[in-house]
């Protein structure tokens, strides 16, 4: 699969490798590939090459914040501050 992969990116990358169908398919007879892979890419096939890699057609990604709810902080801010109060007043009765 990832001689595949790095073939086609070879391809889309170089210039030098614009080449006609006949350049082509020599250059690609060339690598390792088994012969259903080299149809697909002669083809222009995409998905015959998703099959033959066994590549996902779909990738799915979630992200969860690591950080706690703000409402939790808040609340926790306003006890501290009661208690800060009661301790300040207190202090003032003494």
């Amino acid at each position: 699969m990832n001689k595949v992969i790095r073939f086609l990116e070879e391809l889309g990358e170089s210039s030098a490798l614009r080449l006609d169908k006949v350049d082509f398919e020599s250059i690609l007879n060339n690598e390792e590939f088994d012969e259903e892979t080299k149809k697909a890419i002669l083809n222009e096939d995409p998905a015959a090459l998703k099959m033959l890699m066994d590549a996902r057609h779909k990738i799915v990604c979630i992200l969860i914040p690591a950080e706690p709810d703000e409402e939790e902080d808040d609340d926790d801010s306003e006890e501290d501050d009661s208690q800060n109060d009661e301790k300040t007043s207190r202090i003032a009765m003494l």
